[in-house]
């Protein structure tokens, strides 16, 4: 059974999607819950639904950008402050793009590896040693496309190869001290990035459509789907794994996927 019962949890990126999902996840689990994300709006609706299933005081809302340092501060500093402990960093802050190798700008490269790995890097290092003094886990949210050459995301699947380095790396330098390192890498999934990316409203149907047929399982994937290994690796269930890309992807991996998909004319 997964019980996160008295774990203090931080998840970012929690106003929507796969974040959302694990903070409502993480609360039905017993954990107390640290959630954060840009929109203030967004981040009270999480609010409410981890309401459900917890009470207030085992919840703290932080707004903010985590590219600004001063805000990861902000993040690790309150959730001491309020709770006195980290036993869980959930990564899964990120932001997507869709261009080709060629006429992609240095500006999309900068915003892409600011938030896929700058920030996570800062923040993990903000909490390492709250981390090791609980021997606590973290989760990184990373992306099929870290191990999949695609055309369109050529820059996005470079931030996401960079991040599961980091895991093996800080896996094999904390594993001593107890710290467990994973990664989720979710194929297709129902949430909000496709439109930040760059995708055109009218594809995004289609598009879904369309690569719901490449999976071994017939359906492309939801936020839940995420959430619930996120929570597996974060709990004392998976004590005994460290360092270690769980696809979560309906087996899309192993197929043989149709890369026009991603072609945006």
């Amino acid at each position: 059974m997964i019980d996160l019962s008295g774990k203090v949890s931080i998840i970012t990126g929690s106003s929507s999607g796969i974040g959302q999902a694990a903070a409502v996840q993480f609360a039905q689990l017993g954990s107390i819950v640290v959630i954060t994300g840009r929109r203030e709006s967004n981040l009270e609706e999480t609010k409410k639904l981890c309401l459900k299933h917890t009470s207030d005081d085992k919840i703290l809302a932080i707004v903010g950008d985590l590219t600004d340092a001063a805000v990861i501060k902000r993040v690790r500093d309150e959730t001491i402050a309020k709770f006195g402990k980290i036993d869980v960093l959930i990564n899964n802050a990120g932001a997507g793009s869709m261009e080709d190798g060629l006429t992609a700008s240095m500006e999309i490269f900068d915003y892409c590896m600011n938030i896929n790995v700058r920030s996570v890097i800062q923040l993990t290092k903000a909490c390492i040693p709250d981390l090791i003094a609980s021997k606590g886990a973290i989760v990184m949210n990373s992306s099929i496309l870290s191990s999949i050459a695609w055309p369109t995301s050529v820059y996005y699947g470079m931030t996401k190869a960079a991040l599961d380095h980091y895991v093996r790396c800080l896996a094999v330098e904390y594993g001593q001290q107890g710290v467990r390192v994973n990664s989720v890498n979710p194929g297709i999934i129902k949430t909000s990035i496709f439109e930040a990316s760059g995708m055109p409203q009218e594809r995004i149907e289609e598009f879904m459509d369309a690569a719901a047929k490449d999976y071994p399982l017939r359906r492309v994937g939801e936020s839940e789907d995420v959430a619930r290994v996120m929570a597996f690796l974060a709990s004392s269930a998976a004590g005994f794994v460290t360092g270690q890309h769980i696809h979560v992807d309906g087996g899309f991996n192993k197929s043989t996927p149709r890369h026009d998909l991603f072609f945006v004319e």
